[in-house]
């Protein structure tokens, strides 16, 4: 036996614990079963002494690991693959005994995670990310940052709090070359000698491909941005740029998937301009200010998917992505009754042009 799987109780055969690798907890039988998370006891877990794979992230398991209950899940040294529903937003140190670890992944936190020194010398790390909140950096010490060794195995991190010039920029994120997928919070840093506002340096990370960014605050602008030229996706949050500060998305030269959310630009007008956006294949707007879009077929002429979710003020969908060739798919949700016809006469001219 490989795998126990767990609705909301414990089934144990004899010593067959002791063999079992992967243990997930999975919804659907809570329902059948009077199960009370108050009773849930993360000191059972401990029997399966070769598991690989650990899942508790259902909320049904208990209210959530405390630190005492991730001291114990620590002596699983097999592990692989951990997902964990916490209590409290502090990891304990012990977490670094996982030295076979390649995934953790945290969620259940309502403020900012704060991981232990010690996580950062599993050399086998793979994956950490939370579900909602960021990382905290602030309890690390001097040290920590001086010494902090290269990480080449690790290959997406969720929830890096960034600010140009800081710590983390300087001494973690130099050290994380390796890095494929990157989810971050980008706080303003304005430099009143330039008159600008400048985010952190990552054009480095050569290997970048998916990036996903949450501005904190209002951002101020003119900003200087440095993004990698091999980046593929790209995700947007809550930056309230004006539209004329899109260009240097629109300059890169591989990217295939734009998602532009919750007012991660502002303003009443976007002019598409010439010779951007060149691979973009999926764009979506979603919770935007925009009223007007002006462009051209040949401003997305690599466009399958377009997006378009409560951007309620969008008047019109540019006509003449009805002569994209490329295009399969416009999906449209809380938009203007307006956009919603222009969509209705694009599909038609596709129609014609297919005739």
């Amino acid at each position: 036996m490989q795998e126990h799987r767990f609705g909301g109780t414990f089934i144990l055969h004899g010593n067959l614990q002791k063999h079992v690798q992967s243990l997930l907890f999975y919804y659907g039988l809570h329902r059948a079963i009077n199960f009370r998370r108050s009773l849930f006891d993360y000191d059972v877990i401990l029997q399966y002494e070769l598991l690989k794979v650990l899942d508790l992230r259902n909320p049904l398991v208990g209210n959530g690991a405390r630190a005492s209950d991730l001291v114990n899940i620590a002596k699983l040294v097999h592990l692989r693959y951990l997902t964990i529903r916490v209590h409290r937003n502090k990891i304990p140190s012990e977490i670094g005994n996982l030295q076979n670890l390649e995934t953790f992944l945290i969620t259940g936190a309502f403020d900012e995670v704060m991981l232990p020194e010690t996580i950062w010398n599993l050399v086998s790390l793979r994956f950490i990310q939370t579900e909602y909140e960021f990382f905290s950096f602030e309890h690390y010490s001097q040290d920590f940052f001086q010494n902090f060794s290269q990480l080449d195995n690790l290959k997406s991190i969720s929830a890096l709090p960034l600010c140009h010039g800081d710590d983390v920029e300087k001494f973690i994120l130099r050290r994380l070359t390796g890095i494929q997928k990157l989810g971050c919070k980008f706080s303003n840093s304005w430099d009143d000698c330039t008159g600008c506002n400048f985010f952190p340096v990552l054009d480095f990370l050569s290997e970048l491909e998916s990036l996903k960014v949450f501005f904190r605050g209002k951002t101020l602008y003119p900003c200087k941005f440095s993004f990698p030229e091999n980046l593929k996706k790209l995700t947007l949050l809550n930056a309230r740029l004006p539209w004329d500060e899109i260009s240097v998305i629109g300059q890169l030269p591989n990217l295939e998937v734009l998602k532009l959310l919750n007012n991660a630009f502002e303003g009443q007008q976007w002019d598409m301009r010439e010779g951007e956006f060149q691979k973009l294949k999926f764009l979506k707007l979603d919770s935007l200010d925009i009223e007007q879009w002006n462009a051209s077929s040949e401003d997305l002429h690599c466009l399958e998917k377009l997006v378009l979710i409560n951007c309620q003020e969008l008047e019109e969908i540019p006509s003449a992505f009805g002569e994209i060739p490329t295009l399969q798919l416009i999906e449209m949700k809380w938009c203007s009754s307006s956009a919603t016809e222009s969509v209705k006469q694009i599909l038609e001219e596709q129609r014609d042009m297919s005739n």
